[in-house]
């Protein structure tokens, strides 16, 4: 931000007695940076120089302090030696560098030019305005400014005179990028020439009075955080902020190394997710890391929170450096990381490198959420998932931690004029213990023995921990501070309410602030002026980085905390904000609570009661349990609920669609309250049919697809029959999921073994969806594809064939297909080979499943996690064609790939593929029966084959892996004796109890196999 009073004018008396003239701008205590060759002359730094800041009609003087005149740089500092009450405060400077390829960069700069010099012959302040093209001037390295305006250049020698020195800010942020130096007379006083600031930053004689100063990319400044200001606070608790960096970074060697590799790595775009519970170091290591890709030459930033606007991520196309962005509390930035991924795609094709690092303490249920709807995200699972592990796991290692801390801090208290004794407190007895494989607990506890070994320690209780003690020299500090503001308080416990209350929620404006701490109790009948002046107290106290009023006590343990204690002192504290704030807040709120339970049970019991008397909030509460590394108390507030439908069960539609989203932590929950949502709908439906059945239909449907998803399959045809039922008895214009519910049942009836209704079935949802009018094209290839696989199913391969194609000629109708309908006319080919091959045509329909293979490729590349079971499925396909023909070398390779995309998907639904993987097991083994050497590697697939289809009761699998471990044992005594082993291990794996009545359990079969051998051991053999 450009501040007039900073703006100076700079005059060096030369040898013989006459002025030069400059302009400069003050970028520290008394430090004004202007152009060398405005206060250096013959070589040497003038002897008189005296400076005059606008506004301030006096001139001090000064020295020049630091000067580099060069082919690069002309840059020097003013020590101004005069009075400092002439000397405007000095403030953080942002300092910047052009990273971009566009051109039409905005810049301004104000001076002191001889074309504003007046008849009295004083020179005023022009303020400049332009453009910046990056591309020009790139072999000088210095940025050429094409100004907007510009005097006649003919009326003297050069109008711009005097102007050299000033600063240029350029870009939304107003970054101090440059320092004007030279009018080319080439261009008629049309542009002006700077020297880039990123040239001499560096330099040790600048360094040595300015310190250690960092640029940001003036393009991409929009899309990042700006610079967290270091020092000035003298709350305790700062001192452990990560971006105060008092204690010196260390460790992390093996993962900082990997990370710089990632870097290196082709991809245009990648991620990399960093997991950690709080204060394991994540935010700590990520600075450690910027500030190395900063000093390789990467343009670097936090992504700032976008408050639900869209991002303008144009310049990072443009981009002439690599890019690494970081997000910091990714698992509460979910929409904001899929509003990203989705616009970074055009950056794909640019040939640019952009790094996204996530921060977040787990990789819970909002990272599968994230992954499965952005591809870009998708594209680095798997590969780029790190949990970051305690710095040290000892005693030993841990004590140089904690001297290296107690050390620091003692130094920053001493600094800030903090008395600390001359005695150092030693390591706790129990440093080996497991909390201390935090660093900040190491640190944490290092500050607070300190502090206490001090002048003024806090009272210590018995059973007290270390926040406790921080907490307490924390709350003197809040006290101390709104002592001298005037803000006194009859009631002892309101300034701990009010750093909670901005620690659980956010404010955007002063009055908003100011409203939110008046509906605390305790501070409820205070009037709006004294709850405005506690609002600018909690600004000033925790100032927030981005657009937020306030900011929260940090770090975010001691926050936490904080709340623990407070909602154990009264649990219906916050009751009256909760779904009063927006709910983001509410939401973020939630998360607070749910890791605060975790410390003290009180908050637990403000979470459940919030919940229970207000089921509105329970959909918030259910997507902060998906982003919480804590999700219990959350969970366990929202199990009851399914009792209180007992009216029109709004809220539950939007509970039950978050909580079916987050299988893994309300797993059969979600379908329990389904089931009493369908219920509900049915006494509605009775007291109102012509308003509540059409909606019941919906309904039922619903339910049987997330059924049939968890593998309940016959009660998806028991809600999918009453759901057609219904939907057959509506008006054609209600709204109705017929034609898609009757493919669904036909499925289902074609599973369950019954042909007929399959068929019959099948060909209604088809006449269902080609009635529709306007015509759904999506709907027909679906349903013309589900009726030809059940055409074969039932014997009529030539009716199969004759669906299958005109499936086919319906896809190419539509204009866009998106990847779902791809996916199905795939399946519609994949009917077309298999009924081409009946009839003899292996040569066309072995062209067709490599067809279907390759496509279902392309899509996986940007869904992995939507279809990989059908790139799995087709490359089944293709195997056993290929086995058919005698390629068995490559149909091993296809069907070793199928199983190890399987193998994933049957652990985490085993209800749903481990059918699939029992089968394509099968597939393997019988494929790999008949080539030399891979016997033994047969007779793995068909044992955990049989295995599985035991589990799950399926006969025709059963048979068929029996069969073949049965031809098997028939090639050699050697395969004899190895069948019997795994049957052996099998019966010895099986739970207890097993036999004829008891199966084993699914979920166990994969987990608890033998250990398969790799290819490279199968090669061997």
């Amino acid at each position: 931000m450009v501040r007039r009073e900073r703006v100076a004018e700079t005059f060096a008396r030369r040898a013989d007695g006459t002025w030069e003239f400059g302009s400069g701008y003050l970028i520290a205590p008394r430090l004004v940076l202007t152009a060398a060759h405005a206060v250096v002359v013959d070589g040497a730094p003038a002897p008189t120089v005296m400076v005059r800041f606008l506004g301030d009609p006096s001139t001090p003087t000064g020295r020049v302090a630091w000067w580099r005149h060069d082919d690069t740089v002309d840059a020097a500092l003013v020590e101004v030696t005069g009075p400092a009450e002439h000397v405007p405060e000095a403030a953080t400077v942002r300092w910047g560098r052009l990273t971009g390829t566009r051109g039409g960069v905005r810049c301004e700069a104000t001076g002191f030019p001889d074309a504003q010099r007046g008849p009295d012959d004083i020179r005023d302040t022009e303020h400049l305005s332009g453009t910046i093209n990056p591309g020009t001037g790139a072999k000088s390295r210095r940025y050429d400014v094409l100004v907007d305006a510009w005097p006649d250049s003919r009326t003297r020698s050069s109008a711009w005179a005097g102007i050299s020195g000033a600063a240029l800010f350029c870009g939304e942020d107003a970054l101090l990028t440059g320092v004007l130096v030279a009018d080319p007379p080439e261009f008629g006083s049309r542009r002006l020439t700077a020297v880039p600031v990123a040239r001499f930053l560096d330099d040790p004689g600048f360094v040595a009075l300015v310190g250690e100063q960092t640029t940001e990319s003036v393009e991409l400044a929009p899309l990042f955080e700006p610079p967290t200001v270091v020092g000035g606070s003298r709350s305790p608790a700062y001192l452990l902020a990560a971006d105060a960096e008092v204690v010196p970074f260390h460790g992390r060697t093996e993962l900082l190394a990997k990370l710089s590799a990632w870097c290196e790595e082709p991809d245009t775009v990648s991620t990399w997710l960093v997991t950690g519970p709080g204060g394991q170091g994540k935010t700590r290591l990520a600075r450690e890391f910027a500030a190395r890709r900063r000093a390789a030459g990467w343009a670097v930033g936090w992504l700032r929170p976008d408050n639900g606007d869209p991002l303008d991520v144009g310049p990072l196309a443009a981009s002439a450096v690599p890019v690494l962005v970081i997000v910091d509390y990714a698992e509460t930035r979910t929409d904001q990381i899929r509003r990203l991924a989705t616009r970074i795609g055009a950056v794909r094709d640019s040939g640019l490198r952009v790094r996204l690092l996530l921060l977040a303490r787990h990789a819970g249920e909002w990272w599968r959420q994230l992954v499965i709807g952005s591809s870009v995200i998708e594209r680095a699972l798997g590969r780029h998932v790190t949990e970051l592990p305690p710095l040290e796991d000892t005693a030993e290692r841990r004590a140089p931690l904690f001297a290296t801390a107690v050390e620091h801090f003692a130094r920053a208290l001493r600094r800030r004029g903090d008395q600390i004794g001359p005695d150092l407190p030693d390591p706790p007895d129990d440093l080996g213990h497991p909390r201390y494989g935090s660093v900040l607990t190491v640190h944490m506890t290092a500050l607070a023995s300190l502090l206490q070994l001090g002048f003024e320690p806090v009272p210590e209780k018995k059973g007290e921990g270390v926040e406790d003690v921080l907490l307490g020299h924390e709350e003197r500090y809040w006290g101390w501070t709104a002592y001298a503001r005037g803000l006194r308080f009859a009631y002892s416990k309101a300034l701990r309410r009010a750093v909670a209350t901005a620690t659980l929620f956010s404010a955007t404006t002063e009055t908003e602030a100011a409203h939110l701490l008046g509906a605390v109790p305790g501070l409820r009948d205070q009037p709006e002026e004294r709850l405005l002046a506690l609002a600018e107290w909690l600004h000033d106290l925790y100032p927030a980085a981005d657009s937020r009023y306030w900011g929260r006590l940090q770090p975010d343990r001691l926050g936490e905390y904080l709340v623990a204690r407070v909602t154990a002192e009264d649990t219906d504290l916050f009751d009256g904000l909760f779904g009063h704030v927006p709910a983001r807040d509410t939401q973020y709120g939630f998360e607070v609570l749910s890791r605060a339970a975790a410390l003290r049970p009180a908050a637990a019991d403000t979470i459940a009661r919030l919940v229970s008397s207000r089921p509105e909030l329970a959909s918030v509460a259910a997507v902060a349990a998906t982003r919480s590394d804590q999700p219990d108390p959350l969970i366990t507030a929202i199990e009851p609920l399914t009792a209180q439908v007992t009216a029109e069960p709004d809220w539950l539609d939007e509970l039950i669609a978050v909580t079916w989203a987050a299988p893994s932590l309300f797993g059969r929950w979600s379908i329990e309250a389904f089931r009493r949502l369908v219920d509900r709908y049915r006494e509605l439906a009775r007291d109102d049919p012509a308003t509540h059945r059409p909606r019941l239909a919906s309904q039922l449907f619903a339910l049987a697809e997330r059924l049939n998803s968890v593998g309940e399959t016959k009660e998806a045809q028991e809600s999918l029959e009453e759901a057609v039922s219904l939907g057959r008895e509506l008006p054609d214009d209600a709204e109705t999921e017929l034609a898609p519910a009757l493919g669904l049942l036909a499925k289902l009836y074609m599973s369950h073994g019954q042909t007929r209704k399959a068929l019959a079935t099948a060909k209604e949802s088809v006449e269902q969806w080609e009635r529709k009018n306007p015509p759904d094209l999506h709907g027909t290839v679906q349903a013309l594809s589900n009726l030809s696989a059940i055409l074969n199913e039932s014997g009529d391969r030539e009716g199969s064939l004759r669906t299958a194609e005109h499936a086919l000629e319906v896809y190419h109708q539509v204009a866009e297909p998106d990847p779902w309908l791809t996916i199905i006319a795939t399946s519609a080919g994949t009917n077309r080979a298999n009924r081409l091959i009946d009839f003899g045509m292996q040569t066309v329909g072995l062209a067709i499943h490599r067809e279907v293979v390759d496509t279902r490729r392309r899509i996986v590349e940007d869904h992995p996690t939507l279809f990989d079971h059908d790139l799995a499925s087709g490359l089944h396909n293709l195997a056993k064609t290929l086995h058919r023909m005698g390629e068995d070398e490559e149909a091993a390779q296809h069907i070793e790939e199928a199983v190890s995309i399987y193998r994933p998907l049957a652990e985490r639904l085993p209800a749903v593929y481990l059918r699939n993987l029992a089968d394509t097991l099968g597939t393997e083994g019988v494929i790999l029966l008949g080539r030399p050497g891979k016997a033994r590697a047969a007779v793995e697939s068909l044992a955990e084959s049989e295995r599985i289809a035991t589990a799950i009761d399926d006969k025709v699998l059963m048979f068929a892996a029996t069969g073949g471990l049965e031809l098997a044992r028939r090639r050699s005594p050697e395969l004899r004796k190895y069948v019997a082993e795994l049957r052996r291990y099998r019966s010895r794996s099986d739970p207890p109890g097993h036999g004829q009545k008891s199966r084993p359990d699914p979920a166990r079969v994969v987990r608890n196999q033998p250990k398969r051998r790799s290819r490279q051991d199968r090669k061997k053999e």
